[in-house]
């Protein structure tokens, strides 16, 4: 049983061209042929990925802004999401699988990310005074 879906092409975002490639082959993305999405049956796409890295992005989408600061209220391991995001969103057959964990990640996380940031920063500068 296969679980075929239309995803948009992680090598061009969809467009279906790629500007900086304009002068060979006008441009037409190899990954999607122009077309700015890929079928991708996302069990066996999935499957190719370490269980570790399906359940982090599994939480990441599952999660809302609530559960980051509940369950990762910590810069450190809200630190540790934010890499994963930025490391794992470029590896090659994962933004096929999780297209949107990246925007995700955005919207519900990152602003916990950024306030956890923001009081470790205050608390360093408390401690440290602000001419350190």
């Amino acid at each position: 049983m296969s679980n075929l879906q239309q995803v948009e092409c992680p090598k061009c975002s969809g467009k279906g061209h790629i500007e900086a490639f304009g002068h060979y082959a006008q441009g037409v993305c190899f990954g999607c042929n122009g077309s700015g999405t890929l079928t991708v049956d996302l069990d066996v796409s999935k499957a190719k990925l370490s269980a570790d890295t399906v359940k982090k992005a599994d939480f990441i989408m599952n999660a809302t802004e609530d559960t980051f600061e509940g369950d990762y209220w910590t810069y450190e391991k809200l630190n540790a999401i934010d890499q994963f995001t930025c490391n794992a969103y470029m590896a090659k057959g994962f933004r096929e699988v999780y297209p949107g964990l990246r925007a995700h990640w955005c919207e519900n996380g990152r602003q916990a990310f950024v306030r956890a940031q923001e009081e470790r920063l205050a608390a360093w500068y408390a401690e440290n005074g602000p001419n350190v």
